[in-house]
Parts: C-alpha cells; sequence; structure tokens
C-alpha cells in the first residue's frame, strides 16, 4: 500500500511496520487490545530483504511454529538435519511436540507431521508385537496376567476399541468377557484369550498312532482335528454370544451397544509347543474347523502376531535418515492445510499358504467375519 504526495504522486519514504493484537471476546465476535510487541523498518533496501527473508523461509501462506535452537526440539532437529536421529530421539520430539496443542494442531493438519506420527505408531506397534511374540512363546506365561495386559493394548490388530474395565465386568451378568471391543461398523466384537502352551491344541482322532503306517498297505492320510481344550473354549464363547444375544434391550439401554449378533475370536495355543505335527498340519486344521463357523473364529497366537506384522509391513517405511530429517524439520514451519485421506484394498499371503482378502480403513490388520480365503 503506497501514499504519495497528494500534487505529484511522489514516495518520498518507505515504511514497513509489524504489531501485534490481542483479541478478547466481545459479545458474539471479538475484539483487539493493541499489545507493546511491535517491530518496523524503514528504506526500499530493508523493506525489500524482509520480503526475500519471508519468502525464502515461508513460501506458502499459513500459520508457523517457531522452535528455539537451544531448546530441547531444537537439539533433537540439529540431530535430524545431521542424520544422527535414532527412534527413541524421534519419539521423544514428538512427545515434546504434543506438550504444546497449537503445535499439535498443526502437526496433525501437515502432511510431513502425519508421516512422521505415523512412522512412530507403526514403530510402536511393531514393539508392541516384539513383547507379545517374547511373552506367549514363554511357556510358563498366564494369559490372564502376562497376555491379557498387553492384547488389552494393542487392540488395533482386531480393528476395534476397547469398551473400558467398568463396562467389560458388568455388560453381561455372570459372565465377564476378556476383551470386548467395539468395530468400526459399531458392532461388538468378543476376544477371548486362552494358554499359548496348549500342547493339544490339534489332534489325530483315529488312525494309528504313527501316521506314517498305512492301512491294507495303503498310506492313509489321516486329517486332524481342533483338540479338546480349544473346542471348550469355543463353546465357552458360543454360550458368551448367546447371552449377548438374549441381553441385546437391556445391553442397548445401559451401554448403548447393540450386542445382536455380535462376533468373537478365540485365541489359543502356539505351533511351539504342539509335537508332532507341522504348522501346516494345524493351520489346515485350524482353517477347517473355522469354515464351519460364521461368529466365532478360532486363531493361535503365531498366525496372529505374523498376520499383524504382515500388515505393518505393507505400511510406508519411516524411511532413510535424511527423509525423516526432512520431514521432521517441518516441526518448525507447519503451514496449515488439510490432507485427504481413505482407505485401501489389499491382499495379503496368510502364515497359512492362503490369500486373504481384505479393506483396510484406518485400521491395521482388521478382520471382518465376512472376510473369505481364496
Amino acid at each position: 500500500m503506497a501514499f504519495g504526495d497528494e500534487q505529484t504522486g511522489e514516495v518520498k519514504r518507505q515504511e514497513f511496520r509489524a504489531q501485534t493484537w490481542a483479541a478478547k471476546p466481545a459479545g458474539a465476535g471479538y475484539d483487539f487490545d493493541k499489545t507493546d510487541y511491535h517491530w518496523h523498518c524503514d528504506g526500499s533496501k530493508e523493506i525489500e530483504a524482509v520480503r526475500m527473508l519471508l519468502s525464502d523461509e515461508f513460501p506458502q501462506a499459513g500459520e508457523f511454529r517457531l522452535v528455539h535452537t537451544e531448546s530441547d526440539a531444537g537439539e533433537l532437529l540439529d540431530q535430524l538435519s545431521d542424520g544422527d536421529l535414532g527412534g527413541a530421539d524421534a519419539v521423544r520430539l514428538v512427545e515434546l511436540a504434543g506438550s504444546n496443542p497449537g503445535l499439535i494442531a498443526a502437526l496433525a493438519a501437515s502432511p510431513e507431521g502425519v508421516s512422521i506420527a505415523g512412522a512412530v505408531e507403526l514403530e510402536r506397534r511393531r514393539q508392541q508385537l516384539r513383547e507379545l511374540r517374547c511373552v506367549v512363546e514363554a511357556s510358563e506365561s498366564s494369559e490372564r496376567d502376562d497376555i491379557h495386559p498387553l492384547i488389552r493394548e494393542m487392540t488395533w490388530v482386531f480393528g476395534g476399541e476397547y469398551v473400558g474395565e467398568a463396562r467389560r465386568k458388568s455388560l453381561i451378568a455372570g459372565d465377564v468377557l476378556d476383551v470386548p471391543l467395539l468395530r468400526p461398523d459399531g458392532s461388538l466384537h468378543v476376544v477371548e484369550l486362552k494358554a499359548a502352551n496348549a500342547p493339544k491344541l490339534v489332534e489325530q482322532y483315529r488312525g494309528a498312532k504313527d501316521r506314517s503306517v498305512g492301512v491294507g498297505g495303503l498310506q492313509e492320510d489321516v486329517p486332524l482335528v481342533v483338540g479338546a481344550e480349544a473346542n471348550r473354549a469355543v463353546g465357552q464363547v458360543m454360550s458368551y454370544l448367546t447371552h449377548l444375544d438374549e441381553s441385546r434391550d437391556t445391553v442397548l439401554s445401559r451401554f448403548k451397544i447393540d450386542t445382536r449378533r455380535a462376533s468373537a475370536t478365540v485365541l489359543i495355543g502356539h505351533p511351539k509347543f504342539v509335537d508332532g505335527y507341522s504348522r501346516d498340519e494345524i493351520d489346515e486344521a485350524i482353517r477347517i474347523f473355522n469354515s464351519h463357523h460364521t461368529r466365532i473364529q478360532l486363531r493361535h497366537y503365531a498366525d496372529l502376531i505374523e498376520t499383524a506384522e504382515h500388515a505393518l509391513a505393507l505400511q510406508r517405511p519411516m524411511g532413510s535418515p535424511t527423509a525423516v530429517a526432512q520431514e521432521t524439520r517441518s516441526l518448525i514451519r507447519l503451514p496449515m492445510w488439510t490432507c485427504p485421506a481413505g482407505g485401501m484394498n489389499r491382499a495379503t499371503r496368510r502364515s497359512d499358504g492362503c490369500w486373504s482378502i481384505r479393506v483396510l480403513i484406518y485400521y491395521v490388520g482388521w478382520r471382518p467375519s465376512n472376510v473369505g480365503t481364496l
């Protein structure tokens, strides 16, 4: 904006002023008070220098956050610039950003910020899977004391949200569900946890004990069946689902949860503790068992962990240290724009050799009850 001489139109002086105004509520709108924070310069050269600085550092219009170079965040950003930032420091950087509500909003609106937060979340989930693997592969682990606390914190593998401890204990009279989840479509999904050390997960129901011995000179391929312990667990969950169906009106009025046609997953056993049978034989027996059940899915812990690991492997990796540095440096200046998001169709080869077709929408590892295998 230029104001020249009224007679000649000549501009004799150029000045640039910046002033901060504090907003205050005034009725249905806002009023503004002048503060002590102001700055100015004059002369075409100084103004042009300021313009070039702003254009170079802030090429896009938006809101920006400044990070002091001597602060913890500034030191971490310097490490990023040099490519020396480790995974733990990246988590720490996001934690520092989380202490500033304004920075959280800017971080969520920035594609680069979302990329970094997503990479940290992926690493957190990988760590959870590694911890779960160590627990379930320990022969002395208990489903109540060791497995349940972990599964409750990583319900993302089932594509649901934990309903809470209070509602878990009082959802249906006489029964306490291990891990009740609400899925994105509003349906209830129950996860029943059993011991990982289940030697009789599958068994041979007939024929010679030595499966290599033929009958009448012919080699007989005797199929395996799911063992008694797993069958009892499935029967227990059948009772839960029956109670949920019958208590639908009561649960809906008290907790606003529709339990009609709820589904369930039974987690039991691990191939490591099953002697005499291969992983393929175990998976085949469970797959045949599941093909005859529509609302309950039987799985062992190795299948759960491997499927989740495969799903995480399909996510975009965090990238090289240089790429991470370039992305995380956006914490210094975060323009406010929105990033479109959506779902993706995926086909994953399961550990049992089958292909599982699924649709992922914001949830990693969601396995709807109507997903089929090829």
